[in-house]
């Protein structure tokens, strides 16, 4: 629809009029409810009292969060240490607590025990604690008392060349097998070679029950038995035995003794026996009742838990 303008007389269109009065209503409209001119309450840790002014303080605290989080990784995060971790920061303690543990190469791996000479051993140890000892060569496993070596332990061989008797001290008292290895054991006389086993009281004398058999396979028979000692019985004279015997706990304190030895004449000798002791067994002796041991006669023993 068009009218004249009273004033000047020009025609104008009032549809268009009209549409330039509302756009501009809106466009002030629209400008008063921008971000930056609305108020509001703020709560919480926000200051700000528009929306611009709240929404920027938000975004500011937001890169001061981004750079927080950043701080939080292991090695910036402080704690207190305790126990036996010295470290203090999270990263650092995590290492140190892998480094103190038994690791393994993989789940069908192998545990990686710790390893160090007999002089390295811990100086407290609790029973149950287990290392790898390389001065003996194996693994060792501490008992609450003493640390027992795995598998069997070795003295050297010792000449008997001489002597009416040989001590062999120093036994572990955890021991539950000895072995006597005889090297040709042989006398300058047919006197019966005798074992004794002791503790830490002194050799024990009394107590044994034994029995020793020679048997000569060209013919003929000897026997012994005695109560004062483990007796191999001799086949004659300079005649030397070889093989094992064998020293092993049945029970408690209580230990039996067995052997084979054969000679270099076509003969074997059978010994069987035992004894009740009241501690453990730390010390043997091989003795001869009478003469001396030839000077090709050796021994050496073996041990083990």
């Amino acid at each position: 629809m068009a009218t004249t303008n009273f004033v000047d007389g020009t025609t104008i269109v009032v549809a268009d009029w009209l549409n330039d009065v509302d756009a501009h209503a809106y466009n002030q409209q629209v400008a008063a409810h921008s971000a930056a001119n609305i108020s509001f309450v703020p709560t919480g840790t926000i200051a700000a009292t528009d929306v611009q002014a709240a929404v920027a303080e938000v975004s500011g605290d937001v890169t001061t969060l981004s750079t927080a989080v950043t701080n939080l990784t292991a090695t910036q995060v402080a704690y207190t240490p305790t126990g036996s971790v010295a470290a203090t920061n999270v990263q650092t303690a995590i290492d140190e607590v892998v480094a103190e543990t038994v690791q393994k190469t993989g789940d069908t791996g192998s545990a990686k025990m710790p390893a160090g000479t007999t002089a390295q051993r811990d100086a407290t140890p609790a029973a149950g604690w287990t290392r790898w000892n390389s001065t003996l060569g194996c693994n060792e496993t501490y008992n609450g008392t003493d640390w027992v070596p795995s598998g069997w332990q070795y003295s050297a061989p010792v000449s008997l060349n001489g002597l009416t008797s040989q001590g062999f001290t120093g036994v572990p008292a955890w021991v539950n097998e000895v072995v006597f290895h005889f090297n040709i054991v042989s006398s300058s006389t047919t006197t019966n070679a005798r074992l004794r086993l002791g503790h830490a009281g002194g050799l024990l004398t009394t107590g044994y029950q034994s029995a020793s058999v020679y048997s000569n396979l060209v013919g003929g028979s000897t026997g012994v038995g005695l109560t004062t000692g483990i007796f191999f019985t001799a086949g004659g004279t300079a005649v030397g035995l070889f093989g094992q015997v064998n020293v092993k706990r049945a029970t408690g304190n209580t230990w039996d003794v067995s052997s084979v030895l054969n000679d270099q004449i076509a003969g074997v000798v059978h010994t069987s026996g035992w004894i009740n002791v009241t501690a453990p067994l730390t010390q043997f002796e091989l003795a001869l009742a009478s003469g001396t041991f030839d000077s090709s006669c050796s021994v050496n023993i073996s041990w083990r838990a």
